[in-house]
């Protein structure tokens, strides 16, 4: 049988995981919902070539390496192997803003 030490451990693993996936979640929310819709209505309105055209596609950029950062913190983090963790980072990868 486990002892308390390990029994605590191991709920603190959890508890961890959860937190992951709760944040991963509303993040995943904000890129789609948000930040997403956005960048592509700015797509549609301003011209590339523009000074504006210039700075949004420097906004995308960042958005997608931020975007990878997050998956990458997620996927080397302490709590990858957790199932929802997983399955949060599964629905991080489908996002593209």
């Amino acid at each position: 049988m486990a002892d308390d030490e390990t029994i605590e451990r191991v709920r603190g693993w959890i508890d961890a995981a959860e937190r992951v996936v709760v944040l991963t979640n509303l993040f995943r929310d904000f890129v789609r919902d948000g930040l997403s819709p956005l960048i592509q209505d700015a797509k549609n309105r301003v011209d590339p070539q523009s000074p504006e055209g210039e700075q949004l596609a420097a906004i995308h950029r960042q958005a997608n390496a931020d975007l990878s950062e997050v998956k990458n913190g997620i996927a080397t983090g302490a709590v990858r192997d957790h199932r929802r963790v997983q399955d949060s980072l599964k629905q991080l990868e489908e996002l593209a803003p």
